[in-house]
Parts: structure tokens; C-alpha cells; sequence
């Protein structure tokens, strides 16, 4: 293993031991994917690239260290109407979501560009509001939108 891939274990098992999670082998290799590798990964896309660097991790460990990585507060488990399974985004800070259709994949989108003003009255306090723009790349060569956050 080279000592960069080491390193950025260490830092993904310390990530893990400060939001109170204990750092087994299979939480790092889960968390290191979903955290710093991944792009919009479902369970399933995380099972498979398990699959072939740490064969051993079983189904229900994804699901439990997805569902830990949730409720700590790490990873946001998001789901589209497009998608049938949630998609988990390691971006926390507020951002909105473009999906390029014909190839399906998810750029992020600064809410600053994009003017959603929801106006329900005084009946409802709205916590947070998702946006899912949804169309096609123009040119697929591009990184995406001139919005996106960072290419993910």
C-alpha cells in the first residue's frame, strides 16, 4: 500500500473516530470510497467497488455504516425520483443537483444560480429545500454545468 493510501486512511479512520464511530477495517474502506473516492455512489455502487479491493465485506455492512454515516452527520442519503435507490452525497454544505439524462450523472449546482423562492405562507416553516434540475449536457465533453460546485 503506498503511504498516501495509508495516510488518507489514518485520516478517514480519525473522521470516523470524531463523529463517534468505531473505525474497524470494513468502516474505513466503506467511508474512504464514500468520502474521497465516490461520485453519488448508491449502497450498490459501494458493494461493488468493495467487492473487488475488500471481497469480504457482506450487504447489511454497507447498509450499516451508509445508515451510521448518515446519522452522524458525515454523508447525506438523498433520494431522486429518477433513482430507485438513495444516492449518498459527502458534499454536506447546501447545494442543488443537475442530472445530465442521457448519461445519468449528477453534477452539483450552487444555489446561488439557480432562483427557487417557495412561497406556502404562514401554514408552513420549510427546513430545507432539494432541487433536482434535470436535462442534458451540451456538450458531454464539458465538466457540466458552469454552476457545478465541483465536478462530481
Amino acid at each position: 500500500m503506498s503511504r498516501n493510501k495509508e495516510r488518507g486512511m489514518h485520516k478517514v479512520a480519525e473522521i470516523l473516530r470524531s463523529a463517534g464511530i468505531r473505525p474497524t477495517a470494513q468502516r474505513i474502506a466503506i467511508a474512504q470510497y464514500v468520502l474521497r473516492e465516490a461520485d453519488h455512489p448508491t449502497a450498490e455502487d459501494v458493494k461493488a467497488h468493495l467487492d473487488r479491493v475488500f471481497p469480504m465485506v457482506s450487504t447489511a455492512t454497507v447498509y450499516n455504516t451508509l445508515n451510521a454515516l448518515v446519522e452522524h452527520g458525515l454523508i447525506r442519503a438523498i433520494k431522486f425520483p429518477h433513482a430507485d435507490a438513495a444516492i449518498y452525497d459527502q458534499k454536506m454544505h447546501h447545494h442543488y443537483h443537475f442530472l445530465d439524462e442521457p448519461s445519468g450523472r449528477l453534477y452539483d449546482v450552487d444555489p446561488a444560480d439557480v432562483q427557487v423562492k417557495p412561497q406556502l405562507g404562514a401554514t408552513c416553516e420549510i427546513t430545507e429545500v432539494d432541487v433536482l434540475i434535470r436535462g442534458r449536457l451540451i456538450d458531454p465533453g464539458l465538466s457540466g454545468p458552469s454552476t457545478t460546485v465541483s465536478p462530481t
